[in-house]
Parts: structure tokens; sequence; C-alpha cells
């Protein structure tokens, strides 16, 4: 028997990860090739990467939200539609 709180971050995590499959499948897509950086910081690396590799999906995950706001703001300063950064954990996607 779960305890209320266990049952409370199940109850968030299985959320968390449905929304993650929605948010790819609205962003990405179907695509053969994709990029997983996990822990991608403030995006520097995935960007660059996927500046050279317009062909492919990329995608960054980090926790922390400040990361992520900066990661976007790379993205979006280079105009890169291939590159995606989200809120997730490893074990989550």
């Amino acid at each position: 028997m779960c305890s209320k709180g266990q049952l409370w971050a199940e109850t968030q995590r299985a959320n968390r990860v449905e929304a993650l499959r929605t948010l790819i499948t609205k962003e990405i897509g179907e695509s053969d090739t994709i990029t997983l950086e996990i822990g991608c910081g403030h995006g520097h690396w995935l960007t660059a990467y996927g500046a050279e590799h317009a062909n492919e999906k990329c995608v960054g995950i980090d926790l922390l939200n400040d990361r992520l706001k900066k990661s976007e703001a790379k993205r979006a300063k280079r105009g890169l539609t291939n590159v995606h950064f989200m809120k997730a954990e490893a074990s989550e996607f």
C-alpha cells in the first residue's frame, strides 16, 4: 500500500512523462535520428551541434529552469528549429 506522499509523487511523475510524450510528438514528430543531451546545462554544446547538423532533431534535457531559459535563448538567437530543450529527468525520457 502506498502512502499519500508516494502516490502523489508517482502521479506527478506519470503526468510529467505524459506531458513529455505529448511535447515530443508535437514539437519533434517522427525522425530517423534524434540526438539527446542529458544534462544540457546552458545549451552551448547542443546549439552548436544542431547548427552543424540541421538534418537531425536535437533534444536537450535538464532539471533546472534557469539553465533551460538560457538554452532556449541560445536556440532562438541562432534561429534553430531542429533543437529543443525541455525539463525532464533522464529516466522520464
